[in-house]
């Protein structure tokens, strides 16, 4: 169907840019955090990473189910679904501040770098399928 691309699209197009570039930014962050006697919190930053991909690939799969029901039920599925993602999220950076702060701010990093990327990488994906 034109108009319509999936996850796995998405992945077979950017996902090897997206690892380069995950990788690159991984290694000079732990570089930096080597030489602040701070290596533990690359540890931190990756679970960011892995929080919003898991937050990003749950955000897709519900905007996919949503698209098949009907207005009010749709509705009714992105209010649950935005309210699970949120209650996720919110656990993982309760249990980041709950070791440290500094912790919790590895993590919020590591999530926003993650997403970040991937936007830009989505962007760039819809605009070559449009070009």
């Amino acid at each position: 169907m034109k108009g319509r691309h999936s996850m796995q699209d998405f992945m077979a197009a950017r996902g090897r840019t997206i690892i380069r570039t995950i990788a690159v930014i991984t290694l000079i962050l732990g570089l930096g955090l080597h030489v602040k006697s701070q290596l533990y919190l690359l540890l931190a930053v990756i679970g960011g990473y892995l929080t919003a991909v898991y937050y990003i690939f749950m955000l897709a799969a519900r905007l996919q189910k949503t698209m098949l029901y009907l207005p009010n039920k749709a509705k009714q599925k992105a209010w649950m679904g935005t309210i699970m993602r949120f209650t996720m999220l919110l656990l993982v950076l309760l249990l980041a501040v709950k070791l440290s702060i500094t912790i919790f701010f590895a993590v919020v990093i590591g999530f926003f770098i993650m997403d970040i990327i991937v936007f830009i990488n989505i962007i760039i994906f819809s605009y070559n399928k449009k070009v």
